[in-house]
């Protein structure tokens, strides 16, 4: 009873969505720990209240999400704007989809750091 508690406490303080992402993604990208490996010491200079594998799966699910937001703002725009020449329509969504995820990973990969300054 007691481990449970203190399990949940634990979730809680992380955040629900962050042990989701955890939970979800950390099979599929262990391959990017080690690469991430300077972000781990940002992560625990800044005194952040999250592992640093549960961080970097959160880093991947929030991107995921904010690609998809993207590809579909890209879509949305390509149907009521005509832009020529009609290939960089058609080219929109994933431009779109591709930026937004990108700058959304650079973004939560600076957190870290920025809050140790």
């Amino acid at each position: 009873m007691k481990t449970t508690l203190a399990k949940q406490k634990k979730e809680e303080s992380v955040g629900v969505i962050h042990v989701y992402s955890y939970k979800l993604l950390n099979e599929h990208i262990r391959f990017l720990y080690p690469k991430l490996k300077p972000l781990e010491k940002s992560i625990k200079h800044s005194m952040m209240p999250i592992p640093f594998e549960v961080y970097v799966s959160s880093m991947v699910f929030f991107s995921l999400i904010a690609g998809i937001c993207g590809g579909i703002i890209g879509i949305i725009v390509s149907q009521f704007v005509s832009i020529q020449p009609v290939i960089i329509e058609y080219l929109l969504p994933p431009i779109a989809g591709m930026v937004l995820m990108l700058m959304t990973f650079g973004i939560l990969q600076i957190i870290p750091i920025a809050r140790v300054k």
